[in-house]
């Protein structure tokens, strides 16, 4: 018995221990006084953008919806156009458009219209788009071209009755789409830059952007037109232009073209006026010239092209020629008197251009030492 007591005192006095942790460590059991507070973060926290909707941005007589504040709006879901209105107007300044993923479709009849569009006569500066698709309008499908300083970000523009984008001054336009657009894919005003856009089967062209522009690693192909233009003191650097019906890359005055491929353009490849630097460029089988210069002050240098009307073509004086290759049938040369030109040299003529296997060298298979020379083969 006293032995079956302790224990059980024992385990009274284990039981009592746990009791009373417990209490320690659960806090009080009456809830305070006052009205019990929400927790969780508010709309507002968890979304802090304002969505397209009939109460948040009503439209009127020329628009579905229309922002008329500065903020962060996004799409909640796709909008199908009206006859007779716009799908969105931005009148206002500091507007970012989370398109969401979402597509704003038109229909037929749409007259005048875009999916995105300014009210008339406003110049508002920095607008930004992203993420979603505009076709089917009747006007262009994004027309922002009295915007300033606006950035659209993967939308991709299809079927537009006129352009598929078009911007204003110091654009910037990156990994964009722009195809079957009755008109230009992308057109963009002075001092814009497009990198990594795709322009096809537009009815105009593909790419314009005008003064001082720079266009980084676009595809253009089967443009019914240029499919890209760049206007005095433009860049054009790692781009690819083929079979469209105009010269795959035509650039105006003080322009640089590097590091691009020209191919099946129905003119030329490469079309340059005055005073520009095209350098390290590759073009075959363009109808025209692969590489064509137009005007005086051209430097034109390490390019390579195979097949087409002519290689390289100076249709004035004042240019110069050096470092260039051109093979294939056809005229590889059509140069006009008073330009400063390399050597030609026909390689394979020398008889020290033999094959070679290992590491035994065979000299100068080329036949000259000059380091400015031009090559057909």
């Amino acid at each position: 018995m006293n032995r079956c007591s302790s224990r059980t005192l024992v385990c009274l006095a284990g039981a009592t221990l746990a009791l009373i942790a417990v209490a320690v460590h659960a806090g009080p059991i009456d809830p305070p006084s006052g009205p019990v507070a929400p927790t969780a973060k508010p709309l507002s926290e968890i979304e802090p953008r304002i969505a397209i909707n009939a109460a948040n941005t009503p439209g009127d007589a020329a628009s579905l919806f229309r922002i008329t504040q500065p903020g962060s709006y996004y799409l909640a879901g796709n909008i199908t156009g009206i006859s007779g209105k716009h799908g969105i107007v931005i009148a206002a300044e500091g507007v970012t458009l989370d398109l969401n993923g979402f597509d704003l479709a038109g229909v037929p009849g749409m007259g005048g219209f875009s999916a995105i569009a300014l009210p008339n006569n406003t110049f508002p500066r920095t607008i930004s788009i992203r993420n979603g698709s505009v076709r089917g309008w009747g006007d262009s499908g994004i027309a922002l071209s009295n915007a300033s300083s606006a950035s659209i970000t993967d939308v991709r523009a299809a079927a537009n009755g006129s352009h598929g984008i078009v911007l204003g001054t110091g654009a910037i336009v990156s990994r964009c789409t722009a195809e079957s657009n009755n008109g230009w894919g992308i057109l963009c005003s002075n001092g814009s830059a497009l990198t990594n856009c795709t322009a096809l089967n537009n009815t105009v062209g593909g790419l314009s952007a005008q003064a001082g522009a720079v266009i980084t690693g676009c595809n253009v192909s089967h443009n019914t037109g240029i499919g890209i233009f760049g206007s005095n003191s433009s860049t054009v650097t790692g781009c690819t232009a083929y079979s469209n019906t105009g010269s795959g890359i035509s650039v105006d005055t003080g322009c640089t073209v590097s590091n691009c491929t020209t191919g099946s353009n129905t003119v030329d490849g490469i079309l340059a006026a005055t005073r520009c630097g095209i350098t390290n460029n590759t073009s075959f089988g363009n109808s025209g010239a692969n590489f064509h210069a137009t005007g005086s002050g051209n430097h034109i240098e390490s390019n390579t092209c195979t097949g087409g009307g002519i290689g390289f073509q100076l249709s004035a004086a004042g240019n110069i020629l050096i470092r260039n290759t051109a093979s294939g049938s056809g005229t590889k040369w059509a140069i006009a008197t008073g330009n400063a030109i390399g050597i030609i040299v026909l390689a394979g003529t020398n008889p020290s251009a033999i094959s070679t296997n290992g590491n035994s060298g065979q000299g100068n298979t080329l036949g000259t030492s000059e380091p400015n020379a031009n090559f057909s083969y």
